[in-house]
């Protein structure tokens, strides 16, 4: 971690905690070390080499090079499109920037960018049939991060939680998200098997087999 503590969105209190399960299950922690560059075999964070055999990459997202590439948009230092109360890029009309692109409330997150594009494309609608255009109003996210089995921290607005209460709020979650996008029987086949789709995929394993065949 680049900071001086984990979760440094979350409050102190609620990082202390997060640390002190994570060092609880193993986890050696690194604070105020930026990773600098990986190579094959190992990474270098603030100054100290570590060998690795898998290195799994989290260092947050950044905008995608096109925004540079576009003459007359403004940009913050950042590089995300500065956009005005209708998400559309400052000095242009009828050019919206969402997602990680825009400079907006809680932009970088998937909950986020999803809720850009269902007010992009009503506000679009309501254009298209002359009708009032109401202004984007941002919500805050909810945040739950499972730490270990059956453990997490969480975020609902100005309420935090941690432990048991708060991985069950994740696991509700999860099941809405399954019932999104699966017929029911599915979506709860791959809730309590706690199975990504790719692994409840028949394709995906069958391609798994092919590669463990090869």
């Amino acid at each position: 971690e680049a900071q001086e503590r984990v979760l440094p969105a979350f409050p102190e209190a609620v990082s202390h905690v997060a640390e002190e399960r994570l060092r609880a299950l193993g986890v050696n922690i690194f604070l105020n070390r930026r990773l600098e560059k990986e190579d094959v075999e190992s990474i270098h964070v603030g100054g100290m080499s570590l060998s690795t055999r898998t290195v799994i990459w989290d260092a947050g997202v950044k905008p995608h090079h096109l925004y540079a590439e576009m003459k007359g948009l403004q940009r913050e230092e950042s590089g995300r499109v500065q956009v005005d109360n209708f998400l559309q890029a400052r000095g242009f009309s009828n050019v919206f920037v969402i997602g990680d692109g825009a400079a907006a409330h809680f932009t970088g997150t998937a909950q986020t960018a999803l809720r850009h594009a269902r007010f992009v494309a009503r506000h679009i609608s309501r254009k298209i049939l002359h009708q009032q255009l109401p202004q984007y109003e941002p919500h805050s996210p909810l945040y739950i991060i499972p730490i270990g089995e059956a453990w997490a921290v969480g975020k609902l607005g100005d309420t935090y939680l941690e432990g048991w209460p708060a991985w069950l709020l994740r696991r509700a979650a999860d099941l809405r998200f399954f019932l999104s996008i699966l017929p029911l029987g599915k979506a709860l086949t791959a809730w309590q098997s706690e199975k990504t789709l790719c692994e409840s995929c028949s394709i995906c394993s069958a391609q798994g087999d092919q590669y463990e065949q090869a």
